[in-house]
Formats: C-alpha cells, sequence, structure tokens
C-alpha cells in the first residue's frame, strides 16, 4: 500500500502488484475503496516495481553488469495495463533506468494500440 501527499493537500492511495496472480484482488479492493474516498483521500491505482536501485545494482540501465532482471515479463505487463486501464485505474511504475522506462513506454504503446487508454506515471526516472 502506498500513499503520496501531493501538494494540493489530498493523499494518492496506490496498492502494489507484485505479480499478475495479485491484481484481479487488488483491482476489486480498489473498488471496494472507491466508495470510502474523501476529499483528502483519493483511490489512484496500482503500483508496480519494474527495477531496483542504482545503489545495489539492481537498477535496469545500459551501464550495469550486475542486473537480474524484471520478474515482470513483456506479457505480464501487457496484460496488467490492460485490465488496470480498462478498470478504470492507474499505473504507477517504479523505473530508475533507462532499460525499464523503454519496458513500459513500449508496453503502454502496445496497449493504446489495441484502443485501451489510460493514465501511467513512471517515477524516479
Amino acid at each position: 500500500i502506498f500513499q503520496q501527499q501531493r501538494p494540493t493537500g489530498f493523499i494518492q492511495f496506490y496498492f502494489q502488484v507484485s505479480d499478475l496472480s495479485q491484481l484481479q484482488k487488488r483491482l476489486i479492493q480498489l473498488n471496494d475503496l472507491k466508495t470510502q474516498q474523501t476529499k483528502y483521500l483519493r483511490v489512484q491505482g496500482v503500483k508496480v516495481f519494474i527495477d531496483g536501485t542504482l545503489g545495489s545494482g539492481t537498477a535496469d540501465t545500459k551501464c550495469l553488469c550486475h542486473y537480474q532482471g524484471s520478474p515482470w515479463t513483456d506479457a505480464h505487463l501487457d496484460e496488467l495495463f490492460l485490465q488496470t486501464w480498462q478498470s478504470g485505474f492507474e499505473i504507477a511504475c517504479h523505473c530508475i533506468g533507462e532499460n525499464a522506462v523503454d519496458k513500459v513506454v513500449e508496453t503502454a504503446r502496445r496497449t493504446l494500440a489495441k484502443g485501451v487508454t489510460g493514465h501511467l506515471h513512471i517515477e524516479h526516472a
């Protein structure tokens, strides 16, 4: 569960999704929570960690040779984007390295090509 305070005075609420098997449960929970929104709390969507950090060598960059790979395959990300956007929720992706950003942007392009749109936040890039 992630909450972010915005300068506008409200908190954005995201559920972290670690793998595709959690997605349906999280989307149902988000729909339930939407009924409890207030002017200070907004239910936004799901957050996904695509890569790690520079310090630990887990960021997916072109120059780091220790990167072990994302747990998210292209097919899994395609399904996550499709289901989340079709459900009307946003996607926030933690991306440090340029390879991780490229992966997310390409996933968004494939989803948009299917006629499904939504909000995407790429964080920390």
